[in-house]
């Protein structure tokens, strides 16, 4: 897609936009991004909509005299499928969560547990107490 093809796809969307308006609005866009991808030195940049920017920088070979840098797109889920799958996981947890909430054999556990640190930081106490004793 070229940049006569996006304009005319976004001025279709918004009638009440002139053409022309939204072919220097595109072109604006495109070229702020492209001075921020030039100018960074970051290694990625976020454009939450669209996706995230690697920049990859090369070294220098031997015949050439400057290192080359490249820069990938990693585009984002579209909206839909992002919240679906990230839905089932989440919910799919929970229901886990609450089964070992409600076990009692997890309750019994966590108690041996507790009553084990008990027992171990009086023994410490008592190793102190005597060490300050002798």
């Amino acid at each position: 897609m070229g940049m006569k093809e996006l304009a005319a796809k976004v001025a279709a969307e918004h009638a009440d936009i002139p053409a022309n308006k939204v072919t220097a609005l595109v072109r604006a866009t495109l070229k702020a991004l492209h001075q921020e991808l030039t100018d960074t030195t970051e290694k990625t940049v976020k454009l939450p909509p669209l996706g995230s920017f690697v920049l990859v920088t090369k070294a220098a070979g031997e015949d050439d005299g400057e290192g080359r840098r490249k820069v990938h797109l990693r585009l984002s889920k579209p909206k839909d499928e992002a919240e679906a799958a990230e839905g089932a996981p989440a919910a799919k947890n929970a229901e886990k969560k609450a089964a070992k909430a409600a076990s009692p054999e997890r309750a019994a556990k966590k108690a041996e547990r507790q009553a084990g640190k008990a027992d171990k930081q009086a023994a410490r106490k008592a190793a102190k107490a005597q060490k300050t004793e002798s």
